[in-house]
C-alpha cells in the first residue's frame, strides 16, 4: 500500500525536477543526472519510474503539462456563453500561460536550432491535438462542417502569437487581447463562416 501511494509522489517530484531543469538549461543539455540531483534521488530511481530513461521522462513530461494546460482551459471555455466570448476567452489564456510556460520560453529563446524537428513531427502533433480538443468547445456554436477549419485557424493564430512574438500584442494583458481578437480575429472568423465549406 505504501509503495502504490508514493509512486505518483516520486514521479511528480521527478517531473518538477525535470521541468526545472529544462527551463534552467533547455532540453539538449538537461542529463538524467541533472534531473537525479533536482530531485534528490538516484539515476536508477529515475529509470525505475521511467523505464526509457531520459525520452521516456521528457514525453511524460510533455504530457503532464499538455493535460494541465487544457484542463484550466477547458474549465474556462465551458463557461463562455457566445462563440465571440470564447473565442475571445480563449486567445487570451492559451497566449498568456504559453508566454509565462518557462520551459517553451526557453526553446524558443535559446534552442531555435531544435524547433525545425519539432515542426515537421511533434509540433504538427500537438496542433492537431490542440485544434481536436478546440473543436469539441466550438461544436456548441457552430454546425459540424465548421468546427475543425475553425478551430484549425484559431490554433495557428494562438501558435503564431506565441512563436513570433510581437511589440504590438501583450499576451498577458486582457485588454490587448480583447482588442486584437475583436479587431482581426473576430471579423476574420465571420468571413471564414460565411465563405462555402472547402
Amino acid at each position: 500500500m505504501t509503495a502504490t501511494i508514493a509512486a505518483p509522489q516520486v514521479e511528480d517530484r521527478i517531473l518538477d525536477a525535470g521541468s526545472r531543469c529544462i527551463a534552467r538549461w533547455g532540453v539538449a543539455k538537461t542529463t538524467l543526472d541533472d534531473v537525479a540531483r533536482e530531485a534528490a534521488c538516484s539515476r536508477a530511481t529515475i529509470y525505475r519510474v521511467f523505464p526509457g530513461g531520459r525520452d521516456a521522462l521528457l514525453r511524460r513530461l510533455v504530457q503532464r503539462e499538455a493535460s494541465t494546460f487544457f484542463g484550466e482551459l477547458d474549465a474556462l471555455l465551458g463557461r463562455a456563453g457566445t462563440l465571440e466570448a470564447l473565442v475571445e476567452a480563449g486567445i487570451s489564456a492559451a497566449t498568456a500561460r504559453l508566454a509565462a510556460h518557462p520551459v517553451l520560453q526557453y526553446a524558443l529563446r535559446h534552442e531555435s536550432a531544435v524547433l525545425p524537428s519539432w515542426q515537421s513531427s511533434e509540433l504538427a502533433l500537438a496542433h492537431q491535438a490542440a485544434a481536436a480538443w478546440l473543436a469539441g468547445h466550438l461544436a456548441r456554436f457552430l454546425a459540424p462542417d465548421r468546427t475543425d477549419v475553425t478551430a484549425d485557424w484559431l490554433v495557428r493564430v494562438v501558435f503564431a502569437l506565441v512563436q513570433c512574438p510581437s511589440p504590438h500584442f501583450d499576451p498577458t494583458d486582457p485588454d490587448t487581447v480583447t482588442r486584437l481578437a475583436r479587431t482581426f480575429v473576430l471579423p476574420g472568423l465571420t468571413r471564414l463562416l460565411e465563405d462555402p465549406p472547402t
